[in-house]
């Protein structure tokens, strides 16, 4: 996913690895890439966490701010990543489970800091036979037929970038690869099913 602020020259590109089987998708091993077509310079770091989404679950989530504070190099001043979601929604076909977070409407932002060293498996919602992961922090077909992002809004403060925020009221550059998963997933279901005919 590549996102650019095309009147400054700012741009955030963000790669992830996905896994999936048929009653859950993994997306880990982000890869984050910040810079600026003005210059060369550039700041990349990677996200261990791994986030598990269930096929039987619908997904919203209001008012987050996802937060990376980064070292301090000698006397310079601190890094920051953020990435404020502000209402996402990810529906998936014949889901008899819904995961709403916070479970209260709040109008103040949810600040979640992220300690990119860690690799913990982090369930959106978690089911009842995963009590070992850690839930999401709040206070068999595959179909995002439903998949929306609305008022998503994301702001990257670096050293030598200043700050940039980015708002997104239609969002193909995001459905694409949640598109090219669904689309993976569903000729795995499918090759499978005509094994089972072709064997049954």
């Amino acid at each position: 996913m590549e996102l650019i602020d095309t009147h400054s020259g700012k741009w955030c590109n963000i790669k992830c690895k996905s896994n999936y089987t048929n009653s859950e998708i993994e997306i880990s091993g982000c890869n984050v890439s910040l810079g600026t077509t003005k210059t060369a310079q550039t700041r990349k770091f990677s996200i261990g966490y791994r986030l598990v989404f269930r096929t039987d679950t619908d997904y919203d989530f209001y008012k987050y701010t996802l937060d990376v504070k980064f070292d301090k190099i000698g006397s310079s001043k601190a890094e920051t990543f953020e990435l404020n979601l502000n209402n996402l929604a990810i529906q998936f076909q014949n889901q008899i489970r819904q995961c709403e977070k916070p479970s209260q409407k709040t109008n103040s932002m949810i600040i979640i800091p992220l300690q990119l060293n860690s690799t913990d498996l982090i369930y959106l919602c978690k089911p009842n036979n995963t009590e070992l992961a850690i839930d999401f922090p709040a206070s068999d077909s595959l179909n995002l037929n439903g998949t929306f992002f609305q008022n998503l809004f994301m702001m990257m403060r670096t050293k030598g970038f200043g700050s940039i925020m980015i708002l997104f009221l239609s969002f193909p550059v995001l459905t694409i690869p949640i598109m090219i998963l669904t689309n993976r997933y569903r000729r795995m279901k499918w090759r499978q099913s005509q094994n089972l005919e072709c064997y049954g």
